[in-house]
């Protein structure tokens, strides 16, 4: 009765013959009523009521879906390989530069021209790993950086 109830109400994600609906779910209540009566007497006695319910669903055998460790394995080395995925998405989105944050923080040091530190910028943009460097370094050591790169270009 349990996996029929958990197919219901959406406990159990079975697929191909073991999937149910409404309609393949046989729910059978057997059950005897005791009903306490007074007769006319003023004598007690005890009524049985017999009730059975039964679906519109006919009565057979029904392979139901059992659930095997390797069932739980699976999952696992499922979720195990989405936190792996997420985690490489994470280093990417990470370790992906900045081209805004590269450009206004090369055309806010001073002392040079315009057109020069666009040129600077992309030299930087070519060069990723170089462009993190730059960005990871004070405004002193950018502006030490901005001054070798004039000499060698």
């Amino acid at each position: 009765m349990y996996d029929e109830m958990a197919a219901v109400v959406r406990k159990d994600v079975a697929r191909g013959s073991g999937a149910k609906s409404f309609d393949d779910v046989d729910i059978q209540s057997h059950g005897t009523t005791n009903v306490k009566e007074k007769g006319e007497d003023d004598d007690e006695f005890v009524k049985e009521n017999d009730k059975q319910s039964t679906s519109s669903a006919p009565l057979e055998s029904r392979k139901s879906r059992k659930r095997t460790c390797d069932d739980g394995l699976e999952i696992q080395n499922i979720s195990s390989q989405m936190a792996e995925a997420a985690m490489a998405l994470q280093k990417i989105s990470k370790s992906k530069l900045d081209v805004d944050l590269l450009y206004q923080e090369v055309m806010k040091t001073e002392g040079f021209e315009e057109d020069f530190l666009a040129s600077v910028f992309d030299h930087l943009v070519e060069r990723e790993n170089l462009a993190k460097g730059f960005l990871a370094k004070s405004n002193k050591l950018r502006k030490l950086w901005i001054e070798k790169f004039k000499e060698n270009n």
